[in-house]
């Protein structure tokens, strides 16, 4: 027969493992880590300023072909050479309608014109 002092090793109250012996000097074991998120949380923010950019793209590449360009041949028609103000103004816009494309599709992290800095070149 077996020793009843013993304990069944199966039951939780009589087991002698070490794992059931409390620390001896009272600190308990830091809870563990929560898992990481599955995937990042979609960029909802991002998706709104993406939005406003592309309005503001689509208008902004209208005035550059129909104001813009007409306006840069205009000069060039009737002064005989091309206005160096007229084309800097030009060279600015493209540059600034490059940074907003790349900012909608996610080429670039910079936030463009009013919430960045207008190009300067």
């Amino acid at each position: 027969m077996s020793d009843p002092t013993a304990g069944d090793p199966a039951d939780p109250l009589h087991r002698h493992d070490s794992a059931a012996i409390p620390n001896p000097s009272g600190d308990q074991a830091p809870p563990p880590p929560p898992p990481p998120p599955l995937r990042p949380p979609f960029p909802w923010v991002r998706l709104l300023y993406a939005i406003g950019f592309s309005v503001l793209a689509w208008v902004f590449f209208w005035a550059i072909v129909a104001v813009l360009a007409p306006l840069h041949y205009i000069v060039i028609a009737v002064a005989g050479h091309p206005n160096a103000e007229i084309e800097q103004m030009n060279r600015r816009a493209v540059h600034y309608l490059f940074q907003m494309l790349a900012f909608i599709s996610g080429a670039s992290d910079e936030k463009p014109f009013p919430l960045g800095p207008f190009p300067a070149e």
